[in-house]
């Protein structure tokens, strides 16, 4: 008996059955419930009474379902093939959607811009780092991709590869590993804390045995100050000031006495050089005796050169004095009133008339002979030179016709038997003789001197530098022995100045090493512009002292400002108090002062003309009078440090001292305290240093002391001369510079000049050699008459003229130029700032009023206004914009290079700032070609590289970092030049369109 079981369902599978056909219960319910909510509306029971044949009701019956559907699942599933495309029609899609560069390498001419070849740093010796390793395929479609990009080029260096940083990972590490972190470390690695310690003897005079606190002093000797300039002096302080300082340096040159030295002097050299030529006249001379006969002539020539500078310097001098006199006088008399009590006495000293003319004459004719030898000496050294040109010059314009002949024959073939021969002869010409194929240019003859102008010079010279015969000697003395004018009796502009005066006081702060240590008490400041403190302070010291100094200030109510400073230098061990004289140590400041009274000022323009012109700009300047001493204690014994205990490092005032430093400047013509101080110095006689002072007083001790005729800072200027005078002036490269230099239309942008004198061709100068030889030739070939050809030429002439004027006053700059100084807003400034805002706005088109009519007979100065209407505008430049873009371009460039200097080409810039109109108006097409070739010819063998840039102008980052992706900037050349050029065009609804145009240019 077979028993047949029923299948039994999963219980999953039967929970998902239940599930289904309960949602489909559900979902069959709520379509029902909404078809009889549908049913309810008056729009649907109006469709039910429509008739049959109208329209047919969806359910006949109420019995009827509407949800039976008589189909199967099988009605609705459509059965078909998948769907296949093929590989080919699969990437002609992609295609079009999506892009896939190229793995295959690009050419650099592709990746740089047309006619620039590529530039490899490495070669040009410059350091490029290395680059993070890539694979060749991956750099092939990076480069392909980026080409594809719009300005894509700007990805790709000078050398055609893609800019990219150096690899920033090093080979080794920075941090060297520590092994010994878990383990302790050696006892010799173990640092030890110790507490830091303030040493007492650092810094210290130790002298052995003695107290270590230190028993030194310094005696600071402040007596008082004198001011040679101050904001306070009237008009006639400053010429009294400037009469003081004359008649001080008159005094020194008398004292001095140098032109009567001199004069000696060269009294005593004529004298010699007379007797030696009678003694020797009628013999044969030796040659010793020619090179000291030579010498004897050298040395009076130096010697009336200088002793004809030195009286006409004593004569200046003179007149200088009398012509401030007299301006003091006349500026008394002007404003009737006196402040200065200064008077100048002329004491005439009469002379022998018949005497003064016997010298005068006869110091003429020694000089006439002097000059008219020293003539006939040069002219016969220029006449033997001219003979020697011309021996040479003749040499080579027969062996220039013996070689034209020799070449005519060889070319008629006359010889020709003899060619090897001719050309042996030639070869051999050239070089034993040195002859060169150039012509020779023909030596001129010198001049003969002329004798007969020769006195007529001499006493012009004499009567302008020298005393007439005969003429009293005027002797000035200046004393202060007059009296001010009372101020009840001056005009109010002056009572304020001097109770401004009343109102200064003056103090000294002493610093000690750059420490206040005392001051002086305040003083007042008074009429004549002295103060006088005389204070001494005994400074007890233990550091070494390094700096002395003194601050000037003054005080005005309860407010004080610095004034100056004076750095006194550190005395010597030997300088005690009571041997050490009053020095006096020249201060200035540069503060700018100005008043509304009778004040002149500090730093402001002053005049005493009066059309206002010779202005001059005075500051506040004077003398302090002090003394820096060591003390001395109670048993006599100097508070000084010994000189073996003087750090090595400490010279200022201890070691040695200038000579300038030490005697003064007005004395070093004293050779007796100039052979002083160079024993006390200690001068090294074999330090080629020392070999000029000690060439002087090995003179000054045989008797003849001569003065010298070089400044004291260039005594070796002579034997830093390379080259002559004539080898200069016949050099071709300082030529062209000198050409550059003076702006001249063929050499004004000429960039490369060689370095060496011998790569500098002779065709550099053709151009302006033929120029200046055609200056003054007309030719009337093209045009009409001679008339009009003299106009052109004229018209040239001021054409070039005015270019030189522009290119002078282009260089000219003013200090607001350089300085850009802002000012300091004031609450005037504010308050018409605040009423501006409160101004009603101008209207764009204003209505027109009818204004008073004035005839012409009524009109006079200032009536006249000029009355401009605009109506409208079309293509205004926006400047404000344009110079703003492109001073902060010019910033970021240099920003970026901060390890190399940036020049810019002003000549490039200008030129590419009128291109830049052109590109806007043409919209970048058919214009860059042109402009190459165009900027190309203008720069001459610079190679420039550069393209412009065109971009919408919203924010100024954009633009920014367009001209950084240039990379124009990354060029580290130390020739290289660059060029920035912004343009900005505006278009209606405030579009702005901004061009830049960034180029460098390199010298070859």
């Amino acid at each position: 008996m077979m028993v047949h079981e029923s299948p039994t369902l999963d219980p999953l599978l039967a929970g998902l059955v239940t599930a289904f056909i309960v949602t489909a219960v559900i979902i069959t319910l709520l379509l029902f419930l909404k078809l009889r909510r549908r049913d309810n509306r008056p729009e649907f029971r109006r469709l039910q009474d429509l008739p049959m044949g109208e329209e047919a009701p969806l359910v006949r019956d109420e019995e009827e379902d509407a949800f039976v559907i008589e189909k199967s699942s099988q009605d609705f599933l459509e059965v078909r093939k998948a769907g296949y495309i093929g590989i080919r029609k699969r990437i002609q899609r992609e295609k079009e959607l999506l892009y896939t560069p190229s793995n295959r390498p690009v050419p650099t001419s592709i990746k740089l811009p047309e006619n620039v070849q590529p530039r490899y740093l490495e070669d040009e010796g410059l350091y490029v780092g290395k680059r993070p390793p890539v694979s060749q395929t991956n750099k092939n479609l990076l480069e392909n991709r980026i080409l594809k990009m719009e300005e894509g080029k700007k990805w790709f260096g000078d050398d055609g590869s893609v800019i990219a940083l150096p690899d920033p990972i090093k080979e080794s590490s920075t941090r060297p590993p520590l092994f010994h972190m878990e383990e302790d470390l050696h006892p010799a690695l173990q640092t030890v804390y110790r507490k830091a310690l303030k040493s007492k003897d650092a810094n210290m005079y130790i002298a052995g045995t003695a107290d270590p606190e230190g028993d030194y002093q310094l005696d600071v000797d402040v007596s008082g100050l004198i001011f040679s300039h101050h904001p306070l002096f009237s008009r006639e302080h400053v010429l009294g000031a400037r009469l003081a300082q004359l008649y001080d340096r008159y005094l020194t040159r008398q004292h001095n006495n140098l032109t009567g030295h001199l004069t000696d002097k060269l009294n005593g050299l004529r004298s010699a050089l007379r007797n030696m030529l009678e003694i020797h006249g009628g013999q044969s001379l030796t040659q010793g005796m020619q090179q000291r006969i030579y010498d004897y002539s050298l040395e009076v020539r130096n010697t009336r050169q200088l002793r004809d500078s030195e009286q006409e310097k004593d004569r200046t001098l003179l007149k200088n004095i009398i012509k401030v006199w007299k301006d003091i006088k006349a500026l008394r008399e002007f404003q009737k009133f006196t402040n200065t009590p200064y008077k100048l006495y002329l004491r005439k000293q009469n002379v022998d008339r018949a005497s003064d003319e016997r010298e005068f004459e006869d110091e003429i004719l020694a000089e006439v002979m002097e000059l008219e030898a020293e003539s006939e000496e040069d002219y016969q050294r220029r006449l033997a030179e001219y003979k020697k040109q011309l021996g040479e010059w003749k040499l080579s314009r027969r062996k220039q016709k013996a070689k034209k002949k020799k070449r005519k024959k060889k070319e008629k073939g006359k010889v020709q038997d003899d060619k090897e021969e001719i050309k042996g002869e030639d070869q051999e010409l050239s070089e034993s003789e040195g002859f060169v194929e150039e012509d020779l240019p023909k030596p001129e003859a010198p001049n003969m001197p002329d004798f007969d102008s020769i006195e007529q010079r001499v006493r012009e010279k004499a009567s302008r530098i020298c005393r007439k015969p005969g003429e009293p000697v005027l002797i000035p003395e200046l004393c202060a022995s007059g009296n001010a004018t009372a101020s009840e009796l001056c005009p109010r502009a002056e009572i304020a100045r001097r109770e401004d005066v009343t109102r200064r006081h003056l103090f000294v702060k002493i610093l000690y090493n750059d420490k206040e240590v005392s001051r002086t008490e305040s003083r007042p400041l008074n009429t004549d512009f002295r103060v006088h403190f005389g204070q001494i302070f005994n400074l007890k010291i233990i550091n070494c002292p390094q700096s002395i100094n003194l601050q000037v200030f003054e005080e005005i109510g309860s407010s004080c400002s610095l004034l100056a400073q004076v750095f006194i230098p550190v005395p010597e061990p030997s300088v005690l108090t009571g041997s050490a004289p009053l020095e006096e140590f020249e201060f200035s400041s540069n503060q700018r002062v100005m008043f509304d009274h009778e004040g002149v000022g500090s730093d402001v323009p002053l005049s005493f003309e009066a059309d206002g012109s010779n202005n001059q700009t005075l500051l506040t300047s004077g003398k302090l009078s002090c003394c820096v001493s060591w003390g001395i204690g109670e048993d006599d014994v100097p508070l000084a440090p010994p000189v073996s205990q003087q750090p090595g490092g400490v010279h200022s005032g201890l070691g040695r001292l200038d000579t300038v430093t030490c005697i003064g400047a007005g004395e070093l013509l004293d050779i007796k305290k100039l052979r002083e101080w160079a024993t006390q110095s200690r001068l090294d006689p074999n330090d080629p240093e020392n070999a000029p002072i000690m060439q002087l007083l090995k003179v000054a001790r045989s008797g003849e002391v001569t003065a010298p005729d070089y400044f004291r800072l260039e005594q070796l200027q002579e034997e830093f001369n390379f080259v002559t005078d004539e080898e200069f002036e016949s050099s071709k490269r300082f030529r062209l510079l000198r050409l550059r230099n003076k702006g001249v239309a063929e050499f004004r942008n000429y960039k490369c000049v060689p370095a060496l004198e011998s790569e500098v061709s002779d065709k550099v100068f053709q151009d302006y050699e033929k120029r200046l030889k055609e200056e003054d030739i007309i030719d009337t070939k093209e045009h009409l008459d001679s008339h009009r050809a003299l106009v052109a030429k004229y018209l040239q002439k001021i054409r070039e003229s005015v270019i030189n004027r522009f290119l002078l006053a282009k260089h000219r700059y003013l200090l607001s130029d350089l300085v850009i100084e802002e000012e300091i807003t004031s609450i005037g400034f504010l308050g018409i700032n605040l009423f501006k805002l409160a101004e009603p706005k101008r209207p764009l088109k204003p209505q027109r009023k009818e204004r008073k009519k004035v005839t012409a007979q009524n009109l006079s100065d200032g009536d006249i206004k000029l009355l401009v209407n605009i109506i409208r505008a079309y293509d205004i430049p926006v400047r404000r914009p344009q110079s703003k873009i492109e001073k902060i371009l010019k910033e970021k460039i240099m920003e970026w290079r901060p390890r190399h200097p940036t020049r810019w080409n002003r000549f490039c810039t200008t030129t590419l700032k009128r291109f830049l109109p052109k590109l806007e108006l043409s919209g970048g097409r058919d214009m860059a070609e042109g402009h190459r070739h165009e900027l190309q010819s203008l720069l001459g063998d610079n190679r420039i590289s550069g393209f412009p840039l065109h971009l919408p102008f919203s924010e100024i980052r954009p633009i920014i970092e367009a001209v950084h992706s240039t990379g124009v900037h990354n060029i580290q050349a130390s020739n290289v030049e660059f060029a920035l050029a912004v343009y900005v065009h505006p278009y209606p609804d405030n579009v702005l369109s901004v061009w830049v145009y960034l180029a460098s240019l390199v010298c070859p």
